[in-house]
């Protein structure tokens, strides 16, 4: 018979909680044919002194399908639904509802490398041609609503500009879907972050901005399958601040606009967090929260970008 003291000793053993993993490997393998679906929730409040201005929260359907996959990577159709907003006075404005819904079905063909990084998009042309109706019925929409005509000119010219080439446009669709793939297919460690330099695409088609960013492992739940990996990104303020101050004179001087003031960017601060859980059973993001925090003086506004897979997808 065993003793007392053996007894207690495997009883220790085998309730003790099992020790946290150091690493993961995120894998990849997706077939050509999944559909997956998800919601996209989008925040934003800005904060200027003592007052505070929020946006209505959003909720965007999507869907994610793989055409193409093989040893260079894969070809990912990226096709958002219908947006509504959480505040039903919002939902109640016809106009409102037509805006935020002007890209309703857009498809986006997102070329994927085997690493899982978004290299590009192949029908951009595509997208520049369908941008063009979009600013047409944005035009519209505004003398609608009584806005001034040299105002209007201005507010039209500005948007072409920023959408006038092809990097701009693939930086316009591929904001969320960089965030989406940003971990997929990677390795990340718990003791030891993931620390890089990069450059951040400019939305006025101006020099990019120097940044640096960090992932770590923070979890992996082996019987969810789910792993959790935080991620951080810091601008450097003396970095973007002149090249933001420069860009937007560059942008005043195209459309005819007020140039900045020297000081207006003066105390310019840009950081990003997010976390990232993933099935390990797929290789797909299960959901993400990203947080960007941009403060330049007494304004501060943060941008709140959450997407989740739908319980009722079939996996």
């Amino acid at each position: 018979m065993a003793s007392v003291g053996s007894v207690l000793l495997c009883t220790l053993l085998f309730s003790a909680p099992a020790p946290a993993e150091d690493s993961v490997d995120l894998p990849l393998g997706w077939e050509v044919g999944q559909r997956l679906q998800y919601e996209i929730v989008k925040s934003s409040r800005k904060t200027r002194g003592d007052q505070v201005a929020a946006k209505p929260t959003t909720r965007t359907d999507l869907e994610i399908e793989v055409l193409r996959a093989d040893s260079d990577g894969y070809l990912i159709a990226w096709t958002q639904g219908e947006t509504r907003f959480d505040d039903p006075q919002m939902a109640a404005q016809p106009m409102v509802q037509r805006m935020a819904n002007i890209t309703r079905g857009l498809r986006v063909l997102l070329e994927i490398d085997s690493e899982a990084n978004v290299a590009g998009v192949e029908n951009w042309q595509e997208l520049k041609e369908t941008v063009g109706k979009f600013i047409a019925t944005i035009s519209d929409e505004l003398k609608i609503s009584g806005i001034d005509p040299g105002m209007l000119s201005k507010i039209t010219a500005q948007l072409a500009s920023m959408y006038a080439t092809r990097e701009q446009i693939e930086m316009m669709c591929t904001r969320e879907p960089r965030m989406f793939f940003l971990v997929l297919g990677g390795s990340f460690s718990a003791s030891e972050p993931s620390e890089y330099q990069d450059r951040l695409p400019n939305p006025f088609g101006g020099e990019p901005f120097p940044s640096r960013a960090a992932f770590v492992l923070k979890e992996v739940d082996r019987q969810s399958q789910r792993a959790t990996i935080a991620w951080t990104q810091t601008l450097d303020p003396q970095h973007a601040r002149r090249i933001m101050e420069k860009s937007l004179k560059d942008l005043a001087a195209r459309v005819g606009g007020p140039v900045p003031q020297g000081d207006v960017l003066e105390s310019m601060m840009v950081e990003d967090t997010a976390e990232f859980v993933v099935d390990l059973s797929s290789g797909w993001l299960d959901r993400l929260s990203h947080k960007r925090l941009v403060s330049t003086g007494t304004v501060t506004q943060e941008d709140v970008l959450a997407i989740a897979r739908k319980p009722a997808d079939s996996r």
